[in-house]
């Protein structure tokens, strides 16, 4: 079901997920995803484990660059 949010002044449409479906389709929690979106369409699909790896020491390295801006400020 497609809802809508508000925040403040402005509605924003939202579509939430959920079901032991998801985990069979092998969207675990915290498990990153691609949207693509077409015409009418939404693709959801699962980052692969090298992805999800990728990501993560994305996240490490942009933690260790915001410790360095931190100390020089």
């Amino acid at each position: 079901m497609l809802n809508q949010t508000s925040n403040r002044r402005f509605w924003h449409p939202t579509l939430h997920l959920k079901g032991d479906w998801l985990a069979e389709a092998v969207f675990e929690t915290g498990r990153g995803v691609t949207v693509k979106v077409s015409e009418g369409c939404i693709v959801l699909v699962a980052d692969t484990n090298e992805v999800q790896e990728l990501r993560e020491q994305l996240y490490r390295a942009k933690q260790v660059v915001k410790g360095v801006k931190d100390v020089l400020v």
